[in-house]
């Protein structure tokens, strides 16, 4: 491997412990502040929480591999992710359900869909982009690209709750912020493939799908998102 090439891998799995760090500042107020009792939460909670913490370490260390040349030890840690994947996938499906049937009994079906529009958004995101990376896991470049596409979806959340527990942001301005920081991050990274002659497919497809899952919460309210949302809460939740 190139020296330059060792370097990209290096810096991905940086970006990914800066986003790691502010991830759990986000959560630090919401959810590590009431350790060691965690009376306001389930086990539910605690099991999505560790799984999303070991898939962002999974974002770090596996970059860091491939640049330290440990291909044999990147491979170990990639086969773990066929079962910490699925397992979050099912453990977002649960926590949207929990939220959807606890918000129907505080207020009403209609606000109920809308306030998990995000949720719905990203359990769909996470699973088509580590689909489409697994797809692709023999072709580098694009198994690195669409596993990167999981990552940044770890923005949202993270950094609505830091901004909202932090600066007193409003909830639907913390969106906006964080979703605009996501399709900025996709935008650039498009731009410097562009520049690179690098296969574009792969981030025009992230750029898209991010900016689809800004406009479903935009759009969260309308009569499509309402009519796709009582279908999903009549056939699954």
């Amino acid at each position: 491997m190139s020296t330059a090439s060792s370097k990209k891998y290096k810096l991905i799995g940086l970006l990914f412990l800066a986003l790691y760090v502010m991830i759990h500042l986000g959560f630090y107020k919401t959810y590590f502040i009431h350790f060691p009792s965690f009376e306001k939460f389930q086990l539910l909670h605690h099991v999505h929480g560790f799984l999303m913490s070991t898939w962002i370490l999974m974002l770090i260390t596996q970059p860091l591999l491939i640049g330290y040349g440990k291909v044999k030890l990147h491979h170990f840690v990639g086969g773990l992710s066929y079962v910490i994947a699925p397992l979050l996938v099912v453990s977002l499906f649960l926590i949207t359900k929990m939220s959807y049937n606890k918000g129907v009994l505080l207020s009403s079906p209609r606000e109920a869909i809308a306030d998990q529009a995000l949720s719905i958004a990203q359990l769909f995101t996470f699973s088509g982009f580590y689909a489409m990376a697994m797809a692709y896991r023999k072709n580098a470049a694009r198994h690195m690209r669409y596993i990167i596409g999981t990552g940044l979806l770890m923005i949202l959340p993270g950094l609505n709750r830091l901004l909202g527990s932090f600066y007193d942001t409003d909830f639907n301005l913390a969106v906006v912020i964080s979703s605009v920081l996501t399709i900025g991050i996709a935008v650039v990274l498009l731009i410097v493939d562009i520049i690179k002659k690098k296969e574009a497919t792969p981030y025009t497809l992230i750029l898209v799908v991010y900016i689809g899952v800004f406009l479903v919460y935009e759009l969260r309210y309308s009569t499509a998102y309402q009519t796709l949302g009582n279908f999903i809460a009549r056939t699954v939740f």
